[in-house]
């Protein structure tokens, strides 16, 4: 039977909302939702922000008589919400085939696109819900209509994969029969949602433990030995599910029992966590290792009782695991299990010798203490008085006792009482265990608190006591008990009511009983604003309606502001969660609706931030102005557009906001939708919101005060939707299907744009930016998947690829500073010049080499502008990049010289870098070891003048050192002793690590030159001995040939071809530090 697809147990003011707007002849035929037996499809439902339509409700409930009703009045079989799923999506996915069969009828669009559940999975047709549904009669009756059985999603999931993960193995038999790939893997990427990251279709069936499913793809071949981009194999997923049958069936078709994933667990492992014991002891009895240890040390027996799960413990015990073991962490597996909160699973490896660890972590400890189960208190508290004190603080000073007070389990409270836990103890941001004991409503917690000693006066770092927080709660239990013990009569703290923090969900009617006791008391009116303090803060935290409106019956005035001129109805509308209640009650007690706070936003701002749809109408209906501006001059509609939130935009603009309101940057309300990343289900939300606000007349180029146009912020965020729709076309489908439909996404919502309204595809900002720029330079996102869709986009309607912005850069310079190789292959091919020259003087090309995008160097032309600075060889020179050498359009400029007759061992040689030195000279730099650039210096020089250089920086200090010698070592440590190793040790520790390393890699590019046939003429006197000095210290070389340098100016024997042969004995020399 098919899973229902509803929206709750009960009809939701949602659903009878729906109800109520459908035409009376189609209203009378619908009945409320059916109940929902499903969470998947209940994430599904409740992720839409507005109510579906008309027809999606009555597809969705079933309802044939409704479905053919509303179509029969004229509704559009077509119709989407703004992410884009149609009645044929919701009728599949509940498995209706009858309203299938008349949607179809209605030629129905089989092939439209949606994003399913908010998780970021795009591109989900009709049969793929369906599959998700696990009905097989509505995968049938897709299939037959002509859809296709292997259309993906775009994180290339199957119809197989949906159905794996359904559980469904009639859905799963269908399509293996109709012939859906079974060796389908979805792709690997960023934000894909619930779906792992190269998931096979035999995952998918291992995850929705349907043995029957893994069966019959065993059967047919797919891959039991795939691993997913974690490693995971389907084995792991089928143990994490406790599917014993599903096991069986994948180790009799060849899967690994020992396998393991990226975190080293074994499929044991996995067993352990899912806590099916039946699985656990079959891979036991296939050979798995239950002693087998992930990366951190864990066994299987650590995740069952971490799990809590008895019967796993039991049967690792039984099969022999170690129960004295202990994670990298120092985790033993008594712990574990006493933070998995089974008594029994403790108790089970206490007798079989587990015991605890000095080691083992006290934050581990904590963790037991917030469980507070009565269950185990007993068992977890004298494990932790065998290693540790009780008055231990952990992460932000938390203590054991006030975790425990957490979960309100008054015996735990009492044993660490008894062994000494600090009932004064206090957090880093004053809170105590009384206080928190109070905030949570646990009466006889606070009562053993009291009784030991605890302070009810104490204050935290905002002035808020002990009562603060059973008030701020909504505990009245606590509050009567607090007042016995109360001796200070004050509830307003001096700094008024910012001092109240807390936040949670009372009972209702708590708040009235706690201000009557309050009043008895004398407490309230010590304050002079303290109901209305009061009054704001419950407000803000909008879940506390019988509060507020006792509040409001002694008294409180809702149009008092306090913090940054917040009034009571500001504070309701903030946070955007059930504030629908307090609005009214507000609104009628007297409040401002126009009122502004201290940055001149109102309530409606607020809402409108939140996206908080029903209290925007709500402040509507009670004359809330659209048109008023913040000091920043937003008006609400900027808010509700920045928020991406199509239902509140179209409220908004139901109530004649303006739809070309500028704020003080110039920013209109397109703007503010079209800025910010492009994830897939905002770019679904920002679309349907700029498609509503054009359609009202929004002005597609309008620019702000940078000079900037909403498609340069839509471009920068990678929002592809919302770049088409600025461009004037619908965003891109697949091309037609068979039966003339096309896979449209959500856009067959979305206006068509009169020409003249169409943003200008290379509109220049204020640094000559176009929105071309802005996509490749995409600081939102840097990855092709989600840049090179709008680049397409953008280069498809004719943007300019060769403009340059200010400083001269082209998009191929951006898209070689971003590293963007498919942007670079997508310029070329629509016609990019190749060798651009920006304001610096760099290439395409020398940007690439320069930063190391050695893919991108290899797709740009080796010409190189006589304009152009430096040559791509002396920029990866200059950069440290010798693997760039090896690009062939880099090696092409090796023997360049630059306008000063630089060559790149010259600009090797200044920077004592000997990896580009030798890098160079097996290269083919070898004839250029002599040369001179126009001061003379030759490469040899360059090197002798760099370290000459560190040898007088350090004899400028040479007066602070307390062995009186002039450069501290430097000299010594560069060129090196023959005979005295004990020195150079002892200079090699005076000059530090950093530059020995660094006069190493000077001297070994002296000794690579030179086996390359450098001589030293040029050199002065000084130089010419430090470069004796250093040849007189390299193993290989030695005094002789020192001797015949200072004869010659260069070493004897040189072998033809450079370096490559001779420099691994230099290197190794100097690695004995001689």
């Amino acid at each position: 039977m098919p899973p229902v697809v509803g929206g709750g147990a009960a009809a939701t003011g949602r659903e009878v909302a729906v109800v109520a707007a459908l035409a009376p002849d189609a209203g009378a035929l619908l009945p409320p939702p059916p109940p929902l037996d499903n969470e998947f499809w209940a994430r599904v439902y409740n992720v839409r922000q507005d109510v579906l339509l008309d027809l999606h409700e009555a597809a969705r409930a079933g309802s044939t008589a409704s479905v053919a009703a509303l179509l029969a009045a004229g509704a559009d079989v077509d119709a989407t919400t703004d992410w884009g799923d149609t009645a044929l999506h919701w009728a599949a996915a509940g498995g209706h085939v009858d309203v299938m069969g008349l949607l179809l009828d209605e030629a129905a669009n089989w092939a439209a696109q949606s994003v399913l559940d908010g998780r970021g999975v795009d591109e989900v047709q009709p049969l793929l819900w369906a599959a998700r549904g696990g009905c097989a009669a509505a995968v049938r009756m897709l299939l037959d209509a002509g859809a296709d059985v292997g259309a993906t999603d775009d994180n290339g999931g199957t119809a197989l994969h949906y159905a794996g993960w359904a559980g469904s193995a009639d859905a799963v038999r269908l399509l293996v029969d109709a012939g859906a790939d079974v060796q389908a893997v979805t792709q690997s990427g960023p934000c894909v949602g619930w779906a792992r990251f190269r998931e096979t279709v035999l995952h998918a069936a291992a995850r929705g433990a349907s043995a029957e499913a893994v069966q019959l793809l065993v059967t047919v071949g797919a891959d039991v030995r795939a691993q997913d981009s974690n490693r995971d194999c389907a084995l792991h997923w089928a143990s994490v599910r406790g599917s014993a049958e599903a096991v069986r069936a994948l180790v009799a078709g060849g899967a690994d029992p020992t396998a393991t994933n990226d975190a080293g667990e074994t499929v044991l492992h996995a067993a352990a966590r899912g806590g099916s014991a039946e699985a656990l002891q079959l891979l036991v009895e296939l050979g798995a290792d239950v002693r087998a240890e992930s990366r951190s040390g864990e066994t299987a027996l650590h995740l069952a009782g971490r799990s809590g799960h008895v019967e796993t413990v039991r049967a690792l015990v039984s099969g022999g695991a170690d129960v004295t073991a202990r994670d990298h962490y120092g985790l033993s597996v008594l712990f574990a299990a006493a933070i998995g909160g089974s008594a029994e699973a403790v108790r089970l490896l206490q007798a079989a010798g587990a015991a605890t660890h000095a080691e083992d972590r006290h934050h581990w400890k904590r963790q037991i203490a917030q469980r507070g189960i009565s269950e185990i208190s007993a068992e977890v508290v004298r494990l932790w008085a065998a290693v540790s004190d009780v008055k231990d603080k952990g992460i932000c000073g938390a203590t054991m006792l006030r975790m425990a007070c957490v979960g309100g389990d008054v015996e735990t409270v009492r044993l660490l009482i008894q062994a000494g836990a600090d009932v004064h103890a206090v957090t880093e941001n004053g809170d105590t265990a009384l206080r928190c004991a109070s905030r949570c409503g646990h009466v006889n917690v606070a009562r053993a608190l009291l009784a030991a000693g605890a302070d009810v006066d104490a204050a935290d770092g905002d002035g808020s006591t002990v009562l603060h927080h059973s008030i701020g709660r909504g505990q009245a239990d606590v509050m009567r008990m607090l007042l016995g013990a109360y001796r200070e009569t004050t509830i307003v703290p001096a700094v008024g009511d910012d001092c109240i923090t807390a936040g949670g969900q009372p009972e209702r009617g708590k708040h009235a009983e706690n201000v009557r006791l309050l009043r008895a008391a004398g407490i309230c009116h010590r304050g002079p604003n303290g109901f209305d303090a009061l009054l704001r803060w419950a407000a803000f935290f909008s879940k506390r309606p019988a509060m507020v409106r006792a509040l409001l019956e002694v008294g409180a005035n809702p149009r008092a502001a306090g913090r940054r001129g917040m009034t009571a109805l500001h504070e309701a509308t903030v946070l955007g969660k059930d504030s629908a209640s307090l609005v009214p009650m507000l609104l009628a007690a007297g409040a401002d609706v126009h009122a502004k706070n201290d940055g001149g936003a109102t309530a409606l701002h607020n809402a409108a931030s939140a996206a908080d749809i029903i209290t925007v109408r709500a402040l509507l209906a009670a004359g809330a102005n659209v048109e008023s501006k913040s000091n920043t001059g937003e008006t609400a509609l900027h808010r509700a557009a920045a928020r991406r939130s199509p239902v509140t935009v179209r409220a908004l603009l139901a109530a004649d906001a303006d739809v070309t309101a500028r704020d003080a940057s110039g920013r209109t309300c397109l703007h503010a939708a079209s800025i910010g990343s492009g994830a897939v289900l905002q770019d679904y939300d920002a679309a349907a919101a700029v498609g509503l606000m054009l359609r009202a007349g929004a002005e597609a180029g309008v620019r702000d005060h940078r000079g900037r146009t909403p498609l340069h912020d839509a471009s920068e965020g990678t929002r592809r939707r919302v770049v088409s729709l600025l461009l004037g076309e619908r965003p891109a489908t697949r091309g037609p299907s068979d039966n003339g439909h096309s896979a449209s996404s959500a856009s067959s919502t979305n206006p068509t744009v009169v020409a003249s309204a169409w943003a200008d595809v290379n509109a220049a900002d204020g640094e000559g930016k176009t929105p071309l720029h802005c996509a490749i330079g995409s600081r939102c996102h840097w990855t092709p998947m989600f840049v090179m869709p709008v680049v397409t986009v953008l280069l498809r309607h004719g943007a300019d690829v060769n403009i340059a912005d200010q400083d001269g850069q082209t998009p191929l310079h951006v898209a070689a500073l971003r590293g963007h190789a498919e942007a670079v292959m997508a310029l070329l091919s629509h016609g990019a010049h190749a060798t651009p020259i920006n304001t610096t003087g760099a290439t395409p090309l020398t940007v690439a080499v320069k930063l190391g995008h050695a893919a991108i160097a290899a797709l740009l032309p080796a010409e190189h502008p006589a304009r152009a600075v430096g040559t791509p060889a002396l920029v990866a020179a200059a950069a440290g990049r010798p693997a760039l050498l090896d690009v062939p359009q880099v090696r092409a400029s090796l023997t360049d010289t630059d306008e000063v007759g630089n060559t790149v061992l010259h600009t090797a040689g200044r920077r004592a870098d000997r990896r580009m030195v030798v890098a160079a000279l097996r290269a083919g730099a070898t004839p250029l070891v002599n040369a001179r650039d126009e001061r003379g210096e030759t490469p040899i020089g360059s090197v002798v003048g760099w370290m000459e250089r560190a040898i007088a920086d350090a004899r400028l200090f040479g007066w602070t050192r307390a062995d009186g010698r002039a450069d501290g070592g430097v000299g010594a440590v560069a060129a090196g002793h023959r005979f005295r190793v004990d020195r150079t040790a002892g200079d090699r520790a005076a000059v530090g690590a950093r530059m020995a390393g660094r006069l190493d890699e000077a001297r070994a590019s002296v000794v690579a030159l030179l086996h390359a046939g450098a001589r030293a003429t040029g050199l002065s006197v000084p130089g010419a001995h430090l470069v004796s000095r250093i040849v007189g210290s390299t193993a290989g070389l030695g005094v002789r040939q020192a001797v015949r340098f200072r004869l010659g100016r260069r070493i004897r024997g040189r072998i033809e071809g450079g370096a490559a042969k001779e420099e691994p004995a230099a290197a190794g020399a100097l690695a004995a530090r001689q």
